[in-house]
């Protein structure tokens, strides 16, 4: 209420703004995916991003967002879920698609690729982690304190399939960190190719679409990067064995 009647129907109209976008990218998708052969929009969409994006993001998403609009739009959680998770999408698209950008395979360029690396955990660690299950206690406690059963129900049914989806994106990030900050700047060709998977993996996961999903829906992708790490592990073992020689 301390926004004002101006602040608060921004907030509506960005929310519902949210709700609209996800509307039209399952309908792009869905054509994208199915019909690209009639209708060739962009490029074609991989099944796997089709159903994570479109039967299981966007429909939880907009379901979570129409009935907050209409019951509880000043509800405080609700505004600090909403903007925090949008604004981290925003950061995350961004550096994501900086990562593109970057020469890795000199010092300076794989430096900056490890800062939108801490960037993104970081992000993603405050916004899908801290404020998303600290906030969406409040809510549902909030739903349970007025006595409103079927919010009560359907609140915790969200929550706990979106904390789960959360909890993905958190691992995600993660891996990454653990993976990449620790090491040298990549010399062999192997390993630039490591990367550049790696780079279009975790833009993936920006766009809500977590690897972990894709790899279970999508074997060959799994198996193009295991692929490649059986690569990186035979270059290091033959540079081993070179140096004792």
């Amino acid at each position: 209420e301390a926004c004002g009647t101006t602040g608060q129907l921004l907030f509506v109209v960005a929310a519902l703004s949210d709700v609209a976008l996800d509307m039209f990218d399952c309908f792009k998708n869905f054509c994208r995916t199915f019909l690209y052969s009639y209708i060739p929009w962009s490029s074609p969409c991989p099944l796997a991003c089709f159903i994570v994006l479109c039967c299981l993001h966007h429909p939880l998403a907009m379901s979570m967002v129409i009935p907050m609009v209409l019951h509880y739009p000043t509800m405080r959680s609700f505004h600090l879920i909403a903007v925090s998770l949008l604004f981290a999408a925003g950061i995350c698209f961004l550096s994501g698609a900086y990562k593109f950008t970057l020469d890795v395979k000199s010092k300076g360029g794989f430096m900056q690729y490890k800062v939108v690396v801490i960037l993104q955990l970081v992000t993603i660690w405050f916004t899908r982690g801290y404020v998303w299950f600290t906030q969406v206690y409040v809510t549902l406690t909030t739903f349970r304190s007025h006595g409103d059963t079927k919010f009560f129900i359907a609140g915790s049914v969200a929550a706990v399939l979106m904390s789960l989806f959360n909890i993905v994106m958190i691992m995600d990030a993660t891996d990454a960190a653990k993976k990449w900050l620790p090491r040298p700047v990549p010399t062999e060709d192997a390993e630039h190719e490591e990367l550049k998977a790696q780079i279009v993996r975790s833009h993936s996961s920006v766009l809500s679409v977590p690897s972990i999903m894709t790899d279970i829906l999508s074997p060959e992708a799994k198996q193009f990067r295991a692929s490649v790490q059986v690569l990186v592990a035979a270059n290091k073992f033959k540079k081993g064995i070179s140096k004792k020689d």
